[in-house]
């Protein structure tokens, strides 16, 4: 007799708000918030799928909230200090 585990799918969601910018998946592709012991400052970058003309000012501060539908915790709180634009081909 073999018995198998119910797997369950959960919604992954992430926001990340830029001043007054807002994205949501799917447009987060992906997203990486690295935090050191050793340093009282945390890094992230992402990737988000935007239109071109969209501008993002330096200074301004972010929010990355990540987690299931309904029950997104809040990861990472800044402020940006640089962006970094590639286009995209697909």
């Amino acid at each position: 007799m073999v018995t198998c585990a119910n797997i369950t799918l959960e919604k992954i969601r992430a926001i990340i708000t830029f001043g007054t910018l807002t994205f949501e998946t799917p447009d987060i592709k992906s997203f990486t918030v690295t935090r050191s012991r050793s340093t009282l400052a945390a890094t992230f970058s992402a990737t988000i799928e935007v239109p071109s003309t969209t501008i993002f000012p330096a200074g301004e501060d972010i929010v990355i909230e990540a987690g299931v539908q309904g029950d997104l915790k809040r990861l990472f709180t800044g402020r940006v200090l640089g962006v970094t634009v590639n286009p995209s081909f697909e």
